[in-house]
């Protein structure tokens, strides 16, 4: 029975970030399985699924866009670390995938940045809602994940509003340094 259902909020504007789920009724489960992919349209789904727990989680966007910066092979078994909270004013319930464990080693853990591998520091950060736009100034997309993917101070709600105004997210101290040394890098070409 799928328990879950996961609304994928992202806008080509600002990198969707999977952050810690804060808040009243936060559960955090443990699901042991190997993964499976379902393409649905543009989005790679990653369907994590035991006896008792089902969950789908937006993975990636070929080619340029990947939610959750971890290789799975589905031949193998893991260990899920889930938090799931009830999204405010619907009867739905969000999930993260906070930890994914291969032969107990943690191969991905949302408190540590993947491109700096330092632990993070969690901000209450707005949510923008609507169609965002990236200034041409900014760094393109793929560089912006390789070299400083939780630099952003805001989160990206997608088009359609929700309750929340605010969002607690994980953001890297050395991202916002690389992001300083690109910004130097390329100054801007406005006038």
């Amino acid at each position: 029975m799928l328990r879950v259902l996961h609304i994928l909020l992202w806008v080509a504007a600002i990198p969707f970030s999977f952050s810690a789920c804060q808040g009243k009724n936060k559960t955090t489960i443990n699901v042991t399985c190997a993964p499976r992919f379902e393409q649905r349209g543009d989005f790679v789904y990653l369907v994590i699924r035991d006896s008792i727990h089902s969950y789908e989680v937006g993975y990636s966007m070929p080619p340029r866009v990947v939610f959750l910066p971890v290789s799975l092979d589905t031949n193998r078994i893991y260990t899920f670390t889930i938090s799931e909270k009830p999204l405010k004013g619907t009867k739905f319930k969000s999930s993260t995938v906070l930890r994914v464990q291969a032969d107990e080693k943690v191969i991905y853990d949302e408190e540590i940045c993947e491109v700096h591998h330092t632990r993070m520091q969690q901000k209450k950060v707005p949510i923008l809602y609507g169609l965002l736009m990236r200034s041409p100034d900014e760094p393109p997309w793929e560089d912006e994940q390789k070299l400083f993917p939780h630099r952003n101070e805001v989160v990206s709600g997608g088009c359609c509003p929700l309750p929340e105004k605010t969002e607690i997210i994980y953001l890297c101290n050395q991202c916002k340094m690389a992001y300083e040394q690109w910004r130097k890098q390329h100054p801007s070409t406005r006038k």
